[in-house]
């Protein structure tokens, strides 16, 4: 299994780990967002685990750049703050699976 296979394999799990882990740092984003709000970052966890895989698989740290450039235009479109977009994207470099010198991009 290469490591863009390994990533998406381990990417539901990832994903609620980084959510829980965002939520638990800023209580605010509950009260903010409410529930819903949760279970829209939980997939939009997903889907930035879903695009940084391609980077993976072929090696370019660009390709995975611009998405999160999109990421922060569309969020701040939606009155998302960067600075949490940012922090999300901190949480997901700390998860071992991401720490892996394999898997980084």
């Amino acid at each position: 299994m290469n490591a863009a296979d390994a990533l998406l394999a381990k990417k539901d799990v990832m994903a609620r780990q980084i959510t829980e882990l965002l939520y638990a740092e800023r209580p605010a984003l509950l009260e903010r967002y409410g529930p819903t709000g949760k279970v829209r970052c939980l997939e939009d966890m997903n889907y930035n685990l879903e695009h940084l895989a391609p980077a993976v698989a072929l090696g370019e740290k660009l390709l995975f750049e611009r998405y999160v450039i999109w990421l922060r235009d569309m969020l701040g479109a939606r009155n998302v703050p960067a600075d949490d977009v940012r922090r999300s994207l901190e949480l997901t470099e700390t998860m071992p699976q991401i720490a892996d010198p394999v898997l980084a991009v």
